[in-house]
């Protein structure tokens, strides 16, 4: 049987984290590995075999033809809206420059009994 090694040596070749290792592992993203009790173990040949393959899949797709998007997803009521970066920084901006909302009538109640019994 081939050598074996824990998610610590895993980690090293990586440069990942050992916890992100393990959940790589857990999730079956990680060539080679099996669990020993509570244990994951793995084929460093297999772990090396992988880093080829992420490394030319960041390769292929550095190098693809395809322009960068240049719209932001953003979230409503209805579901996802795509639109321009501009348009989110204009939203955010109209955001923050509405006027605060005012308190509830017995919000400002207990803060006042609040601060006396701390001051008292």
């Amino acid at each position: 049987m081939a050598e074996r090694i824990r998610a610590s040596g895993v980690a090293d070749i990586t440069g990942l984290g050992v916890r992100t290792v393990q959940a790589f592992a857990a999730s079956g993203e990680l060539p080679g590995a099996i669990k020993l009790g509570h244990l994951w173990t793995f084929d460093p040949a297999k772990i090396r075999l992988w880093m080829r393959q992420q490394e030319l899949k960041t390769c292929q797709a550095r190098n693809s033809k395809k322009p960068p998007s240049t719209s932001v997803k953003r979230r409503s009521y209805g579901g996802d809206i795509l639109g321009t970066p501009a348009a989110a920084i204009d939203e955010a901006f109209a955001r923050l420059m509405q006027p605060k909302r005012r308190q509830k009538k017995g919000s400002a109640k207990i803060k006042a009994v609040t601060e006396a019994t701390w001051l008292g």
